[in-house]
């Protein structure tokens, strides 16, 4: 018997009842999964003035936000994405943009406090 991954057996099991499988998705990354250390050699991350990952203590500490001011972060974002939409995920809802740490540095030069999603 072939085993599926919970995200694959779970749009399975909503999309056999009639249903959507929806993602909460949040552009946070913990420093103990690989797609930090990926978005860190990557780039991709937000980071402090100093040149550090700009890690946050939202849910767990050391979460670090995807910058998508840069194209490659954001490209690479879309192909995680894609993976999930391999799965069977039907669609996402995005979530986070309140809690943009004021000190961060934007690949693009954007002003942080503008960035917030108030």
């Amino acid at each position: 018997m072939k085993r599926c991954s919970p995200i694959r057996r779970d749009a399975r099991t909503a999309q056999g009842q009639g249903t959507s499988h929806l993602r909460l998705d949040q552009s946070l990354y913990c420093g103990k999964i690989a797609l930090f250390d990926e978005g860190m050699a990557g780039g991709y991350l937000l980071t402090r003035p100093n040149g550090d990952v700009h890690q946050v203590p939202t849910w767990q500490a050391g979460m670090a936000i995807v910058d998508f001011t840069n194209p490659k972060a954001t490209a690479w974002y879309q192909g995680e994405l894609r993976k999930l939409l391999a799965q069977g995920v039907d669609a996402f809802k995005t979530d986070f943009g309140e809690l943009i740490p004021p000190m961060s540095v934007y690949h693009n030069g954007a002003d942080p406090l503008r960035m917030h999603n108030y």
